[in-house]
C-alpha cells in the first residue's frame, strides 16, 4: 500500500509523461505539414497554391520573379548575398551552406511586435552565374506584395555591391 505522498509522486510522473508524449507529437504533426525547404533535384519547392510566394522556379507567372544574375566567382556572390540579407533589420540567417542560404524575415507592426515570420530562400546552381530564389510565407497568408518587394530590395542591393566588384 502506498503512502499519500507516493501516490502523488506516482501521478506527477503519469502527468509528466503524458505532457511529454502530448508535446512530442505536437511537434511531430508539425514537422509532417511544414512546408518544405532546401533544394532537391535542382529546385527550390514550388509555390503551388501559397498566398504571396514568389519563385524565380515558379511555372505560374503570378508567381515568377527574376533570379539574381551575379558577375563574380560564386564564393563572392553568396558573400554578397550574406552580406545583403544582414543589412535588413528582421532578418536571421538560419542555413547557411556553400550553394544555398536560408533566411527568416520577421514582420513587424508599428509598436515593434512581431505579426509574420516569411521564409526566403537563395540557391546559387553549380556551373551558372545566377541564384535562383524563392521566399514565401510562412504561414498561408496574403503578404501584399511584401515577398516581391524584399527580394527586389535585395536584387538592388546585391547588384551594387556586384557593380562595386567590377567585371571579373
Amino acid at each position: 500500500m502506498m503512502s499519500g505522498g507516493e501516490g502523488l509522486s506516482n501521478m506527477k510522473s503519469r502527468i509528466a509523461i503524458v505532457l511529454s508524449i502530448t508535446v512530442l507529437a505536437t511537434g511531430c504533426a508539425r514537422g509532417l505539414l511544414a512546408p518544405q525547404w532546401g533544394v532537391q533535384d535542382g529546385q527550390l519547392a514550388a509555390c503551388a497554391d501559397l498566398h504571396g510566394c514568389v519563385s524565380s522556379q515558379a511555372t505560374n507567372p503570378g508567381n515568377l520573379i527574376a533570379p539574381l544574375v551575379f558577375v563574380s566567382n560564386r564564393v563572392d556572390a553568396r558573400n554578397d548575398l550574406l552580406s545583403v540579407l544582414r543589412t535588413f533589420r528582421d532578418a536571421q540567417v538560419v542555413s547557411i551552406h556553400p550553394s544555398y542560404l536560408r533566411v527568416e524575415f520577421a514582420g513587424r507592426e508599428a509598436s515593434g511586435a512581431a505579426t509574420t515570420l516569411d521564409i526566403a530562400e537563395f540557391y546559387l546552381p553549380p556551373g551558372e552565374q545566377l541564384i535562383q530564389v524563392r521566399s514565401t510565407p510562412r504561414r498561408n497568408m496574403p503578404d501584399s506584395g511584401e515577398n516581391r518587394m524584399r527580394i527586389e530590395m535585395v536584387r538592388t542591393r546585391f547588384y551594387a555591391l556586384q557593380e562595386a566588384r567590377g567585371t571579373p
